[in-house]
């Protein structure tokens, strides 16, 4: 007779049904392109769910909601086959937040005799089942394992016996989660390990952790086809309504080889209807900063190169065939000259540092229009998910791919960060950040300290 395995794996799971999944990823995708997503991230889970099942000493179960056991197995065997077969029990999640949920769940498998329960959700693309493995090894020396998410929230809690006091006042679907939870685990006297941190997919912006993976293209139409030798442009926006119109007049009207994605942080002027009425595609981004802005734009975007602008920066009449040259130049990504919009002497002795830092040292900003292949963009995984410094950031990992290429001509942008502090103490403080980021400053010391300079 098989001995009971003493460690139990649960899974929390909704029925993939057309939209009831992702419902913050429809506006982007539309339900059937959130669903594709969804199942998407179901398989990669239980497939490696799969690889630690076959080793014979985890249980594994799944506590479902949107529908009923039969519904769930037929989806199940929909998304993955027989793979794992009967090894799968199914049990509804009760009413409740998703603390209540995950504290009922575990309580079950305590009560089944488990004495390691590790909980995980389906979000996590990246997640192994060495993750998963690594995580019953811990449970061995420690009372609770955590498996942090780059957004602030985790992907993995396992205990070895019922902790209650975790799952109270959290402030669910934060990026308070993670530090909330390590201290109510630090007030109870708990002993923890962590896990590597993952991504997760929560949002339009999330999604390109899923566009870099080598079978991205088994999610479907919904999200994959970069047209070739289209540039999609992505501008960023929070109540640009007195420069947007200005920038797409440089950009022109979309086409079948240009796109125009607009990525808008919240505005309260007319900026959406601007962008709506030129034609472009809009994106609304709940989390404020260019990053999370410019990536949930570039999840969406269909062009085989994209074009980093800044709304109040104005493009060259030339730049559609520059943008287009930069592989035949042997370039993987690329940026304008600056000009800035003010005829005073200084600015342009700024003009002449930054093309000596952007010619010598490869360094261009934000502010210059960056132009990057859309498979490397994906690869990379996009801009990271910081509060500034974000393309100093990313240029630094481009270089490490290939050429960057400075443009013969120039975009325009506005003097208004000048003008306001002036220019040697605006140009100051920039480089004080930088300085503080090599010199490993939190990024978020760094942008508060950067905004309350300003």
């Amino acid at each position: 007779m098989t001995a009971e395995p003493v460690n139990e794996l649960i899974i929390f799971a909704r029925l993939p049904a057309v939209g009831k999944n992702k419902t913050r990823l429809i506006p982007a995708f539309g339900e059937a392109g959130a669903t594709a997503i969804y199942r998407y991230l179901v398989a990669q889970t239980l497939a490696q769910v799969a690889k630690v099942r076959a080793e014979g000493s985890v249980a594994v179960s799944i506590y479902y909601t949107g529908g009923t056991e039969d519904e769930m197995c037929a989806a199940l065997g929909a998304v993955l086959g027989a793979e794992l077969g009967d090894a799968l029990n199914f049990y509804p999640q009760v009413d409740g937040d998703l603390g209540i949920k995950m504290a009922d769940a575990l309580d079950d498998a305590f009560k089944r005799g488990r004495k390691r329960v590790v909980v995980i959700g389906t979000d996590a693309p990246d997640i192994q089942a060495r993750h998963l493995q690594a995580a019953f090894r811990k449970l061995e020396t420690c009372d609770v394992v955590l498996g942090p998410a780059d957004d602030g929230g985790y992907y993995l809690i396992g205990m070895n016996q019922l902790h209650s006091a975790l799952f109270s006042e959290i402030h669910w679907s934060t990026e308070q989660v993670f530090p909330q939870t390590l201290n109510r685990i630090s007030a109870s006297r708990l002993r923890y390990q962590t896990l590597q941190c993952l991504s997760d997919v929560d949002h339009p912006e999330d999604v390109l952790c899923l566009k870099g993976s080598s079978d991205c293209k088994k999610v479907g139409d919904e999200l994959w086809g970069a047209v070739p030798s289209r540039l999609s442009v992505i501008i960023p926006t929070l109540n640009e309504a007195k420069n947007l119109l200005r920038t797409l007049s440089s950009v022109g009207r979309p086409q079948e080889r240009l796109e125009i994605v607009v990525a808008d942080g919240g505005s309260n002027d007319e900026t959406c209807q601007i962008a709506r009425d030129w034609g472009c595609r809009i994106i609304e981004v709940k989390q404020r900063g260019r990053a999370a802005q410019q990536n949930a734009a570039a999840a969406i975007a269909t062009g085989e190169y994209l074009l980093f602008l800044h709304a109040d920066t104005r493009l060259p009449a030339d730049y559609f065939e520059a943008c287009m040259a930069i592989r035949s130049q042997g370039a993987v990504a690329g940026a304008f000259r600056l000009q800035i919009d003010d005829p005073a002497r200084k600015y342009r002795w700024l003009e002449r540092l930054v093309e000596w830092r952007s010619r010598w040292l490869k360094l261009p900003y934000g502010d210059q229009a960056l132009l990057v292949e859309s498979a490397l963009f994906y690869r990379l995984r996009g801009f990271r998910k910081l509060d500034i410094m974000e393309d100093y950031e990313f240029v630094r990992r481009v270089q490490r791919h290939g050429p960057l290429k400075l443009m013969s001509s120039s975009v325009v942008t506005s003097a208004r960060r000048w003008q306001k502090k002036g220019v040697l103490r605006t140009t100051c403080i920039n480089q004080l950040c930088v300085l503080a980021y090599h010199l490993g400053i939190p990024n978020r010391k760094i942008a508060n300290w950067y905004r309350s300079s300003r």
